[in-house]
């Protein structure tokens, strides 16, 4: 403590003010993401560096836990602090709101990118959920549920989405908690847990439904057709993937269309119908 005191009072207002704020990061940051939360310019982010405050690491800087620690308190001020807060907060939301194609696809940048800005993403995450911030969760799921997916981190994914779902947010948004029982029953699926994916998915489809949420209603409608047709129930399969193809078309979705008609092939292939399983497999390459 003492040493940190003496290289606190050796530096300017503005290193000072930098160090504090962004002590909010977690797992490190870019020179970017600094100045967009923090108001760090390069010239700052060098002299803290210089002093040993930062550490560079590629194109990446971090702090020493315990630096991290004691700027942490130096953030004085709970409105200072919760501006800091919302602002880390806002910054990594756009950034998972621009990495939802690119993540979604499985783009190994996009995927690299998020890799190294997930304990940030995390950190937005829990404040989201602390502050009731419905529009900020509403935009991190469904980028989060493709990386999470994509990672094989379907635990840490129902741990997330499961915290936000006992928010006074979800309670009081159908359309935030659709998507949310949509993404955990995905990773249910996912995980082989077919009872409580279909449980998920079937509480998910009334929010959505009373939302119009459509994409949400055809992802709840999948899992269901999914978890049908691995425990040999086609019928019950076939009926849900053309439900969720037709939510997909008034999503305006046809990259969604596409798997749902696939599935249905799937089924038709599974239950010696193949020539309606070709004409499916066929319409689904035209979407």
């Amino acid at each position: 403590d003492l040493v940190f005191d003496q290289s606190w009072r050796l530096l300017g207002e503005a290193e000072r003010d930098a160090l504090s704020k962004l002590s909010v990061f977690r797992g490190g940051f870019s020179a970017s993401s600094a100045r967009a939360v923090a108001g760090a310019s390069l010239p700052v982010l060098g002299a803290l560096a210089d002093k040993s405050l930062l550490r560079k690491e590629g194109a990446r800087l971090s702090m020493h836990p315990l630096v991290q620690q004691l700027a942490a308190l130096r953030l004085e001020g709970g409105e200072a602090r919760e501006a800091t807060r919302r602002a880390h907060a806002q910054h990594f939301r756009r950034l998972l709101a621009q990495l939802r194609r690119p993540v979604e696809n499985g783009d190994r940048e996009g995927l690299r990118q998020l890799e190294a800005e997930y304990e940030n993403c995390r950190s937005a995450w829990h404040w989201a959920v602390e502050r009731d911030d419905t529009a900020t969760l509403a935009d991190c799921v469904p980028t989060l549920r493709h990386y999470w997916d994509h990672r094989v981190a379907f635990q840490e994914g129902l741990a997330l989405l499961s915290a936000a779902l006992r928010s006074q947010a979800a309670r009081a948004d159908p359309r935030l908690e659709a998507s949310l029982l949509g993404g955990m029953a995905h990773l249910e699926y996912r995980m082989d847990r077919y009872a409580a994916a279909e449980a998920s998915a079937t509480r998910g489809l009334a929010p959505a439904r009373a939302a119009r949420d459509h994409g949400s209603q055809a992802l709840c409608l999948q899992v269901l057709g999914t978890c049908c047709y691995r425990q040999g129930r086609y019928g019950e399969a076939r009926g849900y993937f053309r439900q969720a193809l037709r939510q997909a078309k008034a999503d305006d979705d046809p990259r969604k269309a596409a798997v749902m008609l696939y599935n249905e092939a799937v089924v038709e292939k599974a239950t010696g119908r193949y020539e309606d399983a070709l004409r499916l497999f066929v319409e689904s390459l035209a979407q």
